[in-house]
């Protein structure tokens, strides 16, 4: 169900929140009993359609495991993996306790459990950036990159914490690697850079890198003219020419 506390005349406007859901939108298939049983789908009606296969087949994986039909335990697990109902320690333990895997099925347990740690990793470096621990925070980032090199969100959250923290040369180290990988992070990183070099008061690098960042598809032209950490560049007419090249092409939808 789809819930908002928006919505007049909703019987139930506190229920996502009620079941750790936050912002608007979020979207989560629920059972009679109020169990969410899948949330957040790619959002397209072929990700909606595939979390609804996925939700109706726990559902009756799970009613035949309850009602004793063992053979239908791995299937029930696999599928909660597909669902994200477990946690890195939960899965590990039930995936242990179980066998009769095929070499693919262990192959993909072993790949979702390796996610889930990293996805564990993240949260905690998220929250030690959020009670300014950077140090802690870049930590973790760098251990994420030194497993996994193309985990292109280790890098760009890498590079928002040196950029935090101050430390703009290695901010620039970081987000210049990570625009020459060409990666889906490849605008947010030139971005990045250009922050940092306005934060440092090197305008003609800035400006450089801002009009990369527009070549890379960046144009939040309504965030670039209030962003803080551009404050160095307002005044310069080369800045009222990038945020007029990133209105143009917000309008043209690039």
């Amino acid at each position: 169900m789809h819930n908002s506390s928006r919505v007049e005349g909703e019987p139930y406007p506190t229920l996502m929140a009620d079941k750790g859901f936050q912002g608007f939108p979020s979207l989560a298939f629920m059972d009679e009993h109020g169990e969410v049983l899948a949330s957040d789908p790619e959002r397209s009606v072929a990700g909606f359609a595939e979390m609804l296969r996925l939700a109706e087949q726990y559902v009756d994986l799970r009613n035949r495991v309850q009602a004793g039909d063992d053979s239908a335990t791995n299937a029930l697990f696999m599928t909660e993996l597909a669902l994200n109902k477990l946690d890195h320690d939960q899965a590990a333990e039930r995936f242990a306790s179980l066998n009769e895997f095929s070499i693919e099925q262990e192959l993909q347990v072993e790949a979702h459990l390796l996610r889930l740690a990293v996805d564990e990793q993240l949260l905690a470096a998220k929250r030690a950036g959020r009670k300014k621990s950077f140090a802690r925070a870049e930590a973790i980032y760098r251990e994420i990159i030194a497993q996994d090199p193309k985990h292109w969100q280790a890098w760009s959250l890498l590079g928002a914490v040196l950029l935090t923290s101050k430390q703009y040369d290695a901010a620039i180290e970081v987000n210049q690697e990570l625009a020459n990988q060409k990666s889906p992070e490849q605008g947010n990183a030139c971005y990045a850079v250009a922050c940092a070099y306005a934060l440092k008061a090197d305008k003609d690098r800035a400006f450089d890198w801002l009009h990369r960042s527009i070549a890379a598809g960046y144009v939040n032209a309504p965030w670039v003219e209030r962003d803080p950490d551009l404050q160095s560049l307002h005044g310069d007419p080369r800045f009222s020419d990038v945020i007029e090249a990133m209105s143009k092409l917000m309008k043209m939808g690039k």
